[in-house]
């Protein structure tokens, strides 16, 4: 069965499974069976953030699907196609703005309300690991596959990103990217473990 061009799967009590026939038509059961329907992804997630002012996350994979979720009702908020496969997600500081990394290296930025794009920059062309925002968002780094940190600083709006920075060192691709309180320093690891610090 097909819901909008995705497949469903129906569950069937335990009850009723052992003597289910899949070409057999039996009668209705005398109670009523409820379908509860559970939206996600349909390919691999590699993106999963908390939104730091409110209990929601995002998530984004390479099905090309920005997910904004509800944590307490366990729901979908809004669903966005973005049109190029994800690898990780983050939220500015203050929660109002979600920040995709792909696989091509371009990254974008969309308002968490309205899903509008706001920007998109191409860093690269491997994947963009990792993304972490100062904790006063006045900062954006990014870790990438090609074994560098891109930085960016953002305007007071936040709609502007202007790369000022890009720390290299690593020998394997970036898979974490930290800031400092001050929003100074940045502590990065990499696929070979490697530890380092950028200033």
């Amino acid at each position: 069965m097909y819901l909008k061009g995705r497949p469903i799967i129906l569950h069937a009590p335990t009850e009723l499974s052992e003597n289910y026939e899949i070409t057999k038509v039996s009668t209705a059961p005398n109670r009523k069976l409820k379908l509860d329907w559970v939206y996600g992804h349909t390919d691999e997630l590699w993106g999963l953030a908390p939104n730091p002012t409110l209990p929601q996350f995002v998530t984004g994979g390479y099905d090309k699907v920005l997910q904004l979720w509800d944590s307490m009702s366990h729901s979908i908020l809004w669903s966005k196609d973005i049109g190029e496969q994800a690898q990780s997600v983050a939220f500015s500081a203050d929660g109002s703005c979600i920040l995709v990394g792909c696989t091509s290296g371009r990254w974008m930025i969309f308002d968490a309300q309205t899903r509008e794009l706001l920007g998109q920059h191409v860093d690269g062309n491997e994947a963009i690991q990792v993304i972490q925002c100062s904790p006063d968002s006045t900062m954006v780094a990014l870790g990438s596959r090609d074994n560098q940190i891109y930085v960016y600083q953002v305007s007071e709006d936040g709609s502007k990103y202007n790369r000022v920075g890009r720390c290299t060192g690593h020998s394997s691709y970036v898979t974490h990217v930290d800031w400092a309180m001050d929003g100074q320093t940045l502590r990065s690891n990499s696929g070979d473990y490697e530890l380092l610090y950028c200033k």
